[in-house]
């Protein structure tokens, strides 16, 4: 089935090991990725300081264009696929008999995903209203570390390496753990309307070149077995998908949803950056929560995200800092984790402290060290981040909306170091979304977004429910359906206002 969704090219970020490996996925073969090279010159200091002196502290960042300088070659939607991209850890997780060690297992993946990230100060660019962003992994689930098969190269090449394409009788595989089938069911499962007013272009956008547009044409693939995704691969591959929507611009959202079907683990989520000026440092206060689902079972965790901070930016070294605290709970525990920042005096850099408590408040556990490094959960065991193999996800082509095709000739000139092309490239699309705003205010629309919907646990959720007693097949199959925009007919605008003018893209 993944090879009806046409590939984008693999991810910018981490290939494996620890946070911010070089990649060579984004700039001549055996460079540095630029991500880990901190390109502030005297002249990028300059500009700098000249942006800085208009600004007040506590003032509001995200309306304040900055330097490519600083850029990462990604968009926010695709840097929170690196929660996801060390799996194993929620498979040992989700493995574990006992409910405190699946929360403890939860709580080593949640600090564990923190360490992915660029060496160097940067920041991912800003998803403009309605970009969207979808990959997925192929995981080798037969053993407790959840191996990825394919997925670890950064090549697009053939067999089951990258795109993961070939030939097999099989899309997906059938776990041990699944709890059955579950029919088949049809095109109801929509919760949002199916009546708008979707263009022509909007239509071919959803589908993508070269994607099939009829889930009729899938299935019937899919039953004759041809054209599926899993290549050579064993019947103990599984895949895991991610699609992820910019539902609002300003403030920015990021609603994003994770599912891993074979191992029945569902993750939904939203982020919210909120960013001020605070002098000699910016912050950037994430708001939003991320909801982990194990349905194997019904147990949900809730977790919130340390606010980041950069700083030294008018004197001193310039480094990002995560701070504050942050809360992980489930039914019956709950951790309260502080990320510490270093003081004038005293302290060091990216330290943590926290505990582990039960619903009664009796303290379990204690947790130090520092996130990006080693991390103890005392009694228990010492987690060492740094030795995490990281496994980077193949981005799929979701159209003239998803971030590559928006932000590829600005990432390809940040890869060259070309600040003046990255400039000129990402000042194109940001007015062209000022243009396409002016024009929903004049004929009086109101902008939906294509994935999710308001929702009630979080601000906005997966418009698509997705029934988990179904069989991993049936999950996967009915997930890729949604990604080729083929089986659902989705508003691009709703009417606020009566107006003779109809929408268009």
């Amino acid at each position: 089935m993944l090879s009806k969704l046409k590939i984008s090219g693999p991810s910018s970020g981490p290939s494996s090991g620890s946070a911010g490996d070089a990649s060579t996925a984004s700039g001549p073969s055996g460079s540095v990725d630029t991500d880990d090279i901190n390109e502030i010159t005297h002249e990028g200091q300059s500009i700098l300081m000249n942006i800085i002196s208009q600004l007040r502290p506590g003032m509001d960042l995200t309306k304040i264009t900055l330097p490519t300088f600083i850029l990462e070659k990604k968009s926010m939607l695709e840097r929170i696929t690196n929660f996801f991209q060390i799996p194993q850890l929620l498979v040992v997780a989700n493995r574990e008999e006992d409910e405190l060690k699946r929360f403890v297992g939860v709580v080593k993946w949640y600090l564990a995903s923190w360490h992915i990230a660029p060496k160097a100060v940067k920041k991912p660019l800003n998803p403009v209203l309605g970009e969207t962003y979808s990959c997925y992994w192929i995981l080798d689930t037969t053993a407790s570390t959840a191996t990825a098969e394919g997925s670890g190269s950064r090549e697009k090449g053939a067999g089951t390496t990258g795109t993961a394409f070939g030939s097999s009788s099989k899309g997906h595989s059938s776990s041990s753990r699944e709890k059955g089938g579950g029919k088949e069911q049809g095109g109801s499962r929509e919760k949002g309307g199916s009546k708008g007013h979707s263009s022509a272009s909007r239509a071919e956008d959803s589908v993508g070149p070269g994607i099939a547009s009829t889930a009729s044409a899938s299935r019937a693939e899919d039953s004759a077995g041809s054209g599926t995704a899993c290549g050579t691969a064993r019947a103990s591959n599984a895949t895991a998908y991610y699609v992820s929507e910019q539902c609002s611009h300003h403030p920015p959202k990021s609603s994003y949803f994770y599912i891993y079907p074979s191992e029945k683990i569902r993750v939904d989520g939203v982020v919210i950056p909120k960013s001020r000026f605070l002098g000699n440092s910016s912050a950037a206060i994430m708001e939003g929560l991320g909801k982990v689902t194990f349905h194997n079972w019904n147990e949900t965790f809730t977790m919130n995200q340390p606010n980041v901070y950069c700083r030294g930016i008018l004197f001193g070294k310039m480094r990002l800092e995560l701070g504050d605290k942050v809360e992980v709970r489930s039914r019956k525990y709950c951790a309260e984790i502080e990320f510490k920042t270093k003081g004038f005096i005293s302290g060091g850099y990216d330290e943590i402290r926290g505990t582990i408590k039960s619903s009664s408040g009796e303290e379990l556990m204690v947790i130090s060290g520092k996130w990006n490094e080693k991390i103890s959960f005392k009694g228990v065991e010492e987690l060492d981040v740094r030795e995490i193999k990281t496994f980077p996800p193949v981005s799929i082509d979701g159209g003239a909306l998803s971030s590559h095709r928006l932000w590829g000739p600005t990432i390809a000139a940040l890869a060259a170091r070309d600040h003046k092309t990255a400039t000129a490239e990402k000042m194109k699309v940001e007015e062209e979304q000022r243009v396409l705003a002016k024009k929903r205010i004049e004929d009086g629309v109101e902008f939906m977004p294509r994935y999710f919907q308001r929702g009630k646990d979080l601000e906005y959720e997966f418009k698509w429910g997705i029934d988990m007693e179904r069989g991993e097949e049936e999950i996967g199959r009915e997930v890729e359906e949604v990604l080729r925009g083929g089986r659902y007919e989705i508003p691009e605008y709703r009417h606020t206002r009566t107006s003779e003018h109809t929408s268009t893209k």
